[in-house]
C-alpha cells in the first residue's frame, strides 16, 4: 500500500537526522506550523518551493518524496553518484 504524502515528508525529515520540528524549519525555512500540518496530511498540497526545500535538506529528491521511492539520503547520494558515473 503507498504512504501517503504526509507519512513520507515525516519519514523522509527522521531518516535525515531531524527528530526536533524547530531544527528542521531553520534548516529549510519552512515555518514549524506547515511542517506539522503537512506531516498530518492537513491541507497537505506543498507548493514546489515547499518541497524543494523539504527534499534538498533530506538529501532526496522532490520525485522521491511525492512517490515514496528510497527515502534513505544515502540511498539519493548513490543515485546522483550513479548518474555522474554514465
Amino acid at each position: 500500500m503507498q504512504k501517503e504524502l504526509g507519512e513520507r515528508l515525516h519519514e523522509a525529515r527522521i531518516a535525515a537526522g531531524f527528530a526536533k520540528k524547530s531544527v528542521f524549519a531553520r534548516r529549510t525555512g519552512i515555518e514549524r506550523g506547515t511542517i506539522d500540518r503537512l506531516e498530518k496530511g492537513a491541507g497537505a498540497n506543498p507548493n514546489l518551493k515547499t518541497l524543494t526545500a523539504w527534499a534538498d535538506a533530506c538529501g532526496v529528491s522532490v520525485a522521491e518524496l511525492l512517490s515514496g521511492t528510497s527515502l534513505t539520503p544515502a540511498s539519493a547520494a548513490g543515485a546522483v553518484n550513479s548518474e555522474a558515473a554514465r
